[in-house]
């Protein structure tokens, strides 16, 4: 996986180049070869007939060289050098734009896809439907916001072309693009998963926008932004985690889906709110829970259809992913109690700033001591979940996912305490104490748990911040 990602980094930081045109960076290493050498012994290139090359064996050469293709190879290079430079800073764009001034039918073009979008990735039937299967295997049991009963009455018919349906179908195959494997990428037209992501990305992002206003508050915008929360492009941009969830939340406002008047409206609406939590914990970002209120608990008749249909028909696994998802809701709820007991400060630089904790009365250190106690119960009360046995390897992966993040807000609870030496005999310092031996042992529960995970684990199942 680390492989995966560090040849992903290397083809952002290279794209400038072109790796099979050799002979034009040995040509360009020439030039800055002869430059620094006349430099260094004070000669200058009028006064060399040829240029110095160095072969392969480290030899140096003279190259006898005509003015005329000399002069062309150097604008050439000081072209390519130009290239670079920009697209070392972010400008490597203004190149492209360049040409579109210079050709008008080409500047026609793009200005048709400024008004019309940018088009859906082609992708055959077969790959398509094998996205679908992947996003429902790998990225559904814990966040369900697409209902499966409505997907499946317009999925492969003419219902797809209503309002929402194939970008909310897009959303999905960009979150499941994120788990195909080299192999169903290749049947693709892209040559990596970054590429084939932001194809998709660009699309819906455009058709989110047009969208948003001419139908505000419609659910398929709040699926297709919690989908698009899922995205890390690893550049400036701001549409990216939070963003996604401050729009979901806008449209779900208007729509009103916390009530829950409407099948699986609840549904959506906690899968916004425990998307938001588990952001605003791994980012330390405690303000962003403080607008709204989640309501009541999610419960599995909430599912609607699909859960009397689950139980009736004794779909095991259906069930098994209802009761993942509403342990991972109230997981969420002591995930806020923490964010909580973080805004008392008034910081939300809490865990990075330096802060007068230690001064902390004696009700804070009660606050932490139950929040403690209720992440034990949370752990006992779904210990029949997590005990269940022939599992899918999903399943397993689902269940080792959920461990991992229960684990993690348990150290997130202690973790901004390890700070300092506080004085003996007070709060403060118990807190101290019990806060390093908490973290010591969650990393080494947290080590054992993604081991379980790589044992049934392909790369491709993984979610991308693990």
């Amino acid at each position: 996986m680390a492989e995966s990602t560090r040849s992903t980094v290397e083809e952002d930081i290279w794209d400038f180049l072109d790796t099979e045109d050799t002979s034009e960076v040995h040509s360009t290493s020439k030039i800055i070869e002869h430059s620094a050498l006349s430099f260094l012994d004070g000669t200058s290139a009028s006064e060399f007939q040829g240029d110095l090359e160095v072969d392969l064996d480290g030899q140096f050469s003279v190259v006898q060289q005509h003015d005329d293709t000399n002069q062309d190879a150097t604008s050439h290079h000081m072209l390519e050098l130009e290239n670079m430079l920009l697209g070392s800073i972010g400008l490597g764009v203004l190149p492209h734009s360049w040409k579109l001034l210079a050709a008008p039918e080409k500047a026609h073009a793009s200005q048709q896809e400024l008004t019309t979008g940018p088009d859906f990735p082609d992708l055959s039937s077969d790959l398509q439907n094998r996205l679908v299967e992947i996003y429902f295997q790998n990225f559904h049991p814990l966040c369900p916001v697409v209902d499966e009963i409505e997907f499946s009455s317009w999925y492969g018919s003419d219902q797809l072309d209503g309002h929402g349906a194939r970008e909310l179908l897009g959303a999905m195959i960009f979150v499941a693009f994120a788990h195909v494997s080299d192999e169903e990428l290749g049947l693709s037209s892209f040559t990596s998963i970054p590429e084939a992501q932001r194809a998709c990305f660009r699309t819906i992002k455009y058709r989110f926008d047009k969208s948003s206003q001419s139908r505000p508050g419609d659910i398929s915008l709040v699926q297709i932004a919690l989908l698009l929360s899922h995205w890390s492009p690893f550049d400036d941009s701001k549409e990216v985690s939070t963003y996604w969830v401050d729009q979901a939340f806008h449209h779900a406002t208007i729509a009103n889906l916390s009530e829950g008047l409407k099948q699986y409206s609840r549904v959506i609406w906690w899968c916004c709110v425990a998307r938001t939590r588990a952001l605003a914990l791994g980012l330390r970002r405690p303000d962003k829970v403080k607008s709204f209120e989640a309501g009541r608990m999610i419960q599995s008749e909430d599912f609607g259809s699909i859960a009397f249909l689950a139980r009736a028909g004794r779909m095991e696994r259906k069930i098994f992913e209802i009761e993942a998802f509403i342990a991972l809701c109230k997981l969420s709820d002591l995930m806020n109690r923490i964010l909580i007991l973080r805004n008392r400060s008034g910081k939300p630089s809490d865990w990075r700033a330096e802060n007068t904790w230690p001064s902390m009365c004696k009700d804070d250190l009660n606050y932490v001591v139950r929040v403690d106690k209720d992440l034990g119960n949370w752990k006992s009360l779904h210990r029949g979940l997590f005990e269940k046995r022939a599992l899918t390897r999903s399943q397993l992966l689902t269940l080792q996912i959920l461990r991992i993040i229960h684990l993690s807000t348990l150290m997130s609870l202690y973790e901004p305490y390890m700070k300092y030496l506080i004085q003996q005999r007070s709060p403060a310092f118990l807190l101290y104490k019990a806060s390093v031996e908490r973290v010591k042992e969650t990393s080494f529960a947290i080590g054992e748990a993604v081991q379980s995970l790589w044992e049934v684990a392909r790369v491709e199942d993984l979610p991308a911040w693990l």
